[in-house]
């Protein structure tokens, strides 16, 4: 970006156009530092608005992979929780496949003689 001069005037209250020439000169002085220090404020300005805007890009990128990472632990949480609903059913199951394995166990071969 590029800013043209702008046309600012400072004067001391006891400076007059129609002073010396050494006091306007002095006052032209002051308005060239002034103008050089605004637009080098102006240049500061867009530069860090120029770095304002790249880490928006980050953070949408950012803020896109923590909506999959969400996404992904809302899946993990259903697949938890359907976990431990067979999880809980595993007692039933297990006295169920125990008699059942005792049932044909017992079919199958003759009761074992008790232990001493």
């Amino acid at each position: 970006m590029q800013f043209e001069g702008l046309p600012i005037l400072f004067v001391p209250a006891s400076a007059e156009f129609t002073s010396t020439p050494i006091q306007f000169q002095w006052a032209s002085t002051k308005t060239t530092s002034a103008s050089v220090q605004f637009q080098w404020s102006l240049v500061q300005f867009a530069h860090l608005h120029e770095q304002i805007a790249q880490p928006s890009d980050e953070i949408a990128q950012l803020q896109e992979q923590f909506a999959q990472i969400k996404e992904g632990i809302a899946q993990l949480s259903e697949e938890f929780a359907h976990l431990m609903v067979e999880f809980a059913q595993l007692p039933m199951q297990i006295a169920g496949s125990s008699t059942k394995f005792q049932w044909l166990s017992a079919e199958n071969h003759p009761p074992a003689a008790p232990l001493p």
